[in-house]
């Protein structure tokens, strides 16, 4: 079980997920949440690690700490796999950096330079993702910004048009007018990202993919059609049951469940069906938000917004 605590810089508790075991907190308990950005405390008869980062608002900010207990078997794996995986991905980045200088020259060197941009750019943000898993777990915890949602959904399908050419495979984007939105930008890269996976697996030469974004009324709608194969029976079965699956042949169920699992912390839904002529539709439901100016965090399915630099 993990646990979120919002302090002021006073060590008074703004907000608490769930009661920690051991009643009441402590100074002598809160204080070692303020001095550092990690480590370990007791907390009654039990002893819990802690992360904390501090979001600049006010004179001493206002702390946002992560408990979870010591003997947590699971995140001492996932502890594991972040130094396993971290190390080849900064190795990849240098190699990635080598080509681009060494193709200084070469008649195809923009197109090559290029992908090496892609290249690092994907690395990057694998970096960032992975690196969350030192801080987030349930409730998650989440930077929000305002953004348009149309230039996120255009950046992630440019990542993926390469691949979708060299299977044969049409990948294209109606452009349309901004769609001003306020949350976090990765959540929507990933979300956008399986949902053309999913396209792809589904699809064969010849195929076509098409992706909208557009704001409707009180909705920001995305859609993703594409003229493949078609959901199986199974798929639509596993998700109305909100079920974590997997297909033999793609493995798309878990692709899926990840975007109901982001979604949900937007209130969003995602719809699925088979489209008459052949092929899918994917439909992501969101509340229209443009949010306030400034930033914010999500956690515990609320919204707390401040003004200030991103920490």
């Amino acid at each position: 079980m993990t646990y979120v605590l919002i302090l002021d810089g006073s060590g008074k508790i703004l907000y608490t997920d769930e009661e920690l075991p051991g009643g009441k907190l402590s100074w002598e308990t809160i204080k070692p949440l303020l001095e550092g950005e990690s480590g370990s405390v007791l907390i009654g008869q039990s002893n819990y690690h802690f992360r904390r980062i501090t979001l600049p608002v006010g004179e001493k900010g206002i702390h946002i700490v992560k408990l979870y207990p010591m003997e947590d078997s699971l995140l001492r794996v996932f502890s594991t796999f972040i130094h396993e995986f971290k190390n080849p991905l900064g190795a990849i980045r240098a190699l990635a950096q080598a080509l681009g200088r060494r193709m200084a020259g070469h008649p195809d060197e923009g197109k090559i330079q290029e992908y090496v941009r892609m290249m690092i750019k994907e690395i990057d943000r694998l970096n960032t993702l992975v690196g969350s898993f030192k801080f987030l777990s349930r409730p998650t915890v989440r930077f929000m910004v305002p953004f348009d949602m149309a230039e996120v959904v255009k950046d992630t399908v440019s990542l993926y048009q390469e691949e979708f050419f060299e299977k044969g495979v049409s990948l294209r984007m109606e452009e349309g007018e901004d769609v001003p939105y306020f949350g976090n930008p990765d959540d929507f890269h990933q979300i956008t990202a399986n949902l053309l996976k999913n396209a792809l697996e589904a699809t064969g030469r010849g195929d076509r993919v098409r992706v909208t974004v557009r704001a409707k009324g009180e909705k920001v709608i995305i859609e993703v059609l594409d003229t493949g194969e078609g959901i199986s029976d199974e798929v639509l079965e596993h998700l109305k049951k909100g079920e974590l699956f997997t297909t033999k042949a793609t493995g798309m169920g878990i692709g899926l469940y990840v975007v109901n699992h982001l979604l949900k912390r937007y209130h969003g839904e995602l719809h699925l069906e088979r489209r008459s002529e052949g092929g899918t539709k994917a439909v992501v439901v969101l509340p229209h938000r443009e949010g306030p100016k400034g930033r914010g965090f999500l956690t515990g399915g609320d919204l707390f917004h401040y003004k200030g630099d991103k920490p």
